[in-house]
């Protein structure tokens, strides 16, 4: 019996760890670190707050296809963080769709995994002088779904999304 107990509990943290996205196990790996925060957030309160949004009807329709969001804030100095994101999107199949250098030397990427014209897993990746994050949209969405999400604010990161509309990728 105490055999087949922890055979059943192997099997469950194994179960776990094989489920667990990518970017939790980031997200996880820097949980507690002083310097940094972590936001998860799960797909019932996109669906929450697309029930209490008077935009579009069209747009429930992107709303359901967020499958979570994880966002990592560093506000500690040094670089071990931007090459971990760099190792971590190199070795996970991510592809750059765009890159966004400022003036005061600020540095956003866009990146996806990419399958036949479907961009899952969306990272923005932004790098100032003072803070460091990393923001991971899960779900599967079409190019369309992204520009979409670029005209949702214009004072968000994501309007530069909208620049993507007439471009060729």
């Amino acid at each position: 019996m105490k055999k087949f107990i922890l055979m059943l509990a192997l099997v469950s943290i194994g179960l776990y760890g094989f489920s667990q996205d990518v970017t939790d196990k980031l997200a996880d790996s820097y949980s507690g670190k002083k310097g940094y925060t972590i936001v998860k957030i799960g797909p019932e309160v996109f669906n929450l707050a697309a029930q209490f949004s008077d935009d579009d009807p069209s747009d429930q329709g992107l709303t359901e296809k967020f499958k979570g969001l994880v966002i990592i804030v560093k506000n500690e100095p040094g670089n071990q963080f931007a090459k971990e994101v760099t190792d971590f999107v190199n070795n996970h199949g991510y592809k750059k769709i765009m890159q966004v250098e400022e003036d005061d030397g600020e540095i956003v990427n866009f990146l996806a995994k990419i399958n036949d014209k479907i961009y899952s897993d969306l990272i923005i990746h932004a790098q100032g002088n003072d803070e460091e994050v990393l923001m991971s949209i899960r779900g599967d969405f079409s190019k369309s779904d992204i520009i979409k999400m670029g005209h949702s604010d214009d004072n968000s990161r994501l309007s530069i999304l909208r620049e993507l509309e007439n471009g060729d990728w």
